[in-house]
């Protein structure tokens, strides 16, 4: 009995290993300085769900931006999801109208927030799109920037110029980390964010 019961774990401990294998896991950040805690709000908070933090700045960024290399008007994010000016490719591989992915908008964040780590965003001034200011709306992070360093987040707004969602106040934003997505590679060899 005993016996069947170590094959047992020992298979499942495998088919878990051999799972995370095809997951492209992201370096693991412990505590983050500028993150606080939900229960006491103190700073250096784990990255996990519950943490949040209020954004220092909030800015929007579209698929033509400097530095946002086209290939035949098609941008690629940090984690390998295709966008361009007013269009998104889905994890289904389709692509969509408009500047979500998978129901979420897409962001920029640091480093310290794993890619596919989604958020809940409040007390900001973004509108269009389906935001509406102030209410709150789920995004997931998608991408990094040079200018985005610890408590800041750049909102896809599909262009530079006549953004489709645009902002008041830079500052503010509430970020709350509510879930983390698997960052992995589809039957076909692309990247996507996908389960939980």
């Amino acid at each position: 009995m005993k016996k069947g019961i170590i094959l047992l774990i020992g298979l499942l401990i495998g088919m878990s290993l051999m799972k995370k294998k095809e997951t492209v896991v992201m370096e693991d950040v412990d505590r983050v300085e500028w993150l606080r805690d939900s229960q006491t709000a103190e700073r250096n908070a784990a990255v996990q769900v519950g943490s949040f933090f209020v954004s220092e700045r909030s800015t929007v960024y579209g698929a033509d931006c400097a530095g946002c290399p086209l290939n035949d008007g098609i941008g690629l994010t940090s984690s390998q999801i295709e966008l361009t000016t007013d269009s998104v490719r889905q994890s289904d591989g389709t692509w969509k109208k408009g500047v979500t992915y998978d129901g979420y908008y897409l962001v920029a964040s640091d480093a310290a927030l794993p890619m596919c780590t989604v958020l809940k965003v409040s007390s900001h001034s973004y509108e269009g799109s389906g935001i509406n200011k102030g209410v709150p709306f789920y995004a997931l992070v998608v991408d990094r920037g040079s200018m985005i360093q610890e408590n800041c987040i750049d909102l896809f707004a599909g262009k530079e110029e006549d953004p489709l969602i645009t902002h008041d106040t830079l500052n503010g934003a509430v970020i709350e980390i509510v879930g983390f997505l698997n960052h992995e590679k589809d039957e076909s060899g692309r990247m996507r964010c996908a389960g939980q």
